[in-house]
């Protein structure tokens, strides 16, 4: 309603030739601002208003993992990365933190904790079997269940394949697995004539 005051002419413009437009054009501030901020001081700042939702990680977690990652040499290695900044070719990166580049942007350093993303960092030494991947097995509720229990809460390299040489190799899974009920696939009854029936898929 408030664009009617005006009259436009409308051109037609290549879509190479037309920028993108970023989040802030579209809002714009009802006074200009007279700060002289840098392009860094503009990132430090929206990186300091992203705050990590560690609600879900208890004290005494979140102390061990804090133990755990000072001990692990290929984290430290990944703290001091993310801090001071990555090579531009991989090839340049030790071979230790070398399977972190591929999302190297995603990664962040919080109270001596690393994340990807949400997800912190398990160290190796928590990762075996006497730790995360049996807390992630405890259930014994297949794969996919353990995949997507591990995917929004943790994190560690090749996480997925371990994940499931864990549920492969586990006994109890193995006995049981053979029992579990199939479900049958359930059909539709066939229409008399075209268009008598219509139906529609509804994505969330």
């Amino acid at each position: 309603m408030r664009l009617q005051r005006w009259s436009y002419e409308v051109k037609y413009k290549k879509g190479a030739q037309q920028g993108i437009a970023d989040t802030l054009s579209r809002a714009p501030l009802p006074q200009h601002s007279t700060a002289n901020l840098s392009g860094e001081q503009i990132f430090r700042v929206h990186l300091e208003a992203m705050a990590l939702d560690n609600s879900g990680i208890s004290k005494v977690t979140q102390e061990n993992l804090q133990e755990q990652t000072a001990m692990d040499p290929a984290l430290q290695k990944l703290s001091l990365l993310i801090m001071t900044g990555w090579p531009t070719v991989k090839t340049s990166v030790d071979p230790l933190v070398r399977p972190y580049y591929t999302f190297k942007d995603e990664l962040s350093v919080a109270d001596s904790i690393l994340y990807k993303g949400q997800e912190p960092v398990i160290a190796s030494s928590m990762r075996t079997n006497t730790c995360m991947l049996e807390k992630i097995h405890k259930t014994h509720f297949g794969v996919c269940s353990c995949l997507q229990r591990a995917k929004v809460s943790l994190f560690w390299p090749f996480m997925t394949s371990d994940i499931k040489n864990k549920c492969a190799s586990c006994p109890l899974c193995a006995q049981y697995a053979s029992q579990a009920p199939k479900e049958p696939m359930l059909s539709h009854d066939i229409p008399d004539y075209p268009w008598s029936v219509v139906s529609q898929d509804i994505l969330m």
